[in-house]
């Protein structure tokens, strides 16, 4: 789990000083509207996740902890 939140945390919430915006930003896969502190950043994250339906919610976290669908 403790990796899972490092992976969050370098590409959605930490900014890079290489590409003045975190990777997601970059990507184009977040745009975070004026959030600028990190806290903002995560109480974002979990607002918006807030949103999505279960089922894929429970598909996004078993992916993300590496877990098999059955």
């Amino acid at each position: 789990m403790q990796l899972q939140m490092l992976f969050v945390y370098y590409n959605f919430i930490r900014v890079h000083s290489a590409i003045k915006a975190t990777p997601a930003e970059k990507a184009g896969v977040i745009e975070y509207f004026g959030q600028k502190t990190e806290k903002e950043r995560w109480l974002f994250l979990i607002k918006e996740a807030s949103k999505l339906p279960v089922s894929y919610l429970t598909v996004f976290i078993n992916r993300i902890l590496g877990q098999n669908q059955a």
